[in-house]
């Protein structure tokens, strides 16, 4: 038995909760922070650590609510996180200064607009192994739209109040990749043969 198994059974013993409920918790939680670590380790190499993690906090946060894609195990989403979130701090960081003032509100009501398209066609993103059921996903979609308000507030408050364009930017292009990540990847036609085209 794996010592997060044991875990999730001494767990479930002083709680009474299902093991399998606990263990699944404990293994999102471990690699949430195995992602935060691997998005803190590239930013520090990089040299773009606050701007890596407000793309990241940013993009989390509305992932809470809104669900996403998944990659196919969890090593490749924290590789595929970090890899993702250092370039969104390098872009920051590089490009957010170049962009300040009008095209910066240009560029913030293009993301927001498509972050809140794809909140209102798609979140909550389910997955098939975890559908989410109606009233759920009612509720699921209502929080997506406060999270959003609330980052849509927080962009424009700091761009009124002159904050840095280096770290506004990496804000608006970690809500980008979330909104890229509730949009259902395309399904493949499958021809009389079986073949794809």
């Amino acid at each position: 038995m794996s010592q997060l198994r044991a875990l999730a059974v001494n767990l479930s013993r002083e709680s009474g909760r299902n093991v399998d409920v606990i263990e699944y918790g404990l293994k999102v939680g471990l690699y949430n922070l195995g992602g935060m670590f691997g998005v803190a380790g590239v930013g520090w190499a990089a040299g773009v650590l606050p701007y890596a993690l407000a793309g990241y906090v940013a993009s989390g946060t509305m992932r809470l609510a809104g669900g996403g894609g998944h990659t196919t195990t969890p090593v490749r989403c924290i590789i595929l996180t970090s890899v993702q979130f250092g370039l969104v701090g390098l872009i920051g960081y590089h490009v957010g200064p170049l962009v300040a003032g009008p095209p910066l509100y240009g560029i913030s009501a293009g993301i927001l607009l498509f972050l809140m398209y794809t909140v209102l066609r798609f979140a909550p993103r389910d997955t098939p192994n975890k559908p989410i059921s109606r009233e759920r996903g009612r509720r699921l979609k209502r929080w997506a739209v406060i999270v959003w308000a609330f980052w849509a507030g927080v962009i424009a408050w700091a761009q009124v109040a002159g904050v840095s364009a280096a770290l506004v930017l990496p804000v608006l292009l970690g809500l980008g990749v979330q909104g890229q990540a509730l949009v259902p990847e395309p399904q493949s036609k499958q021809c009389g043969g079986g073949e794809n085209r």
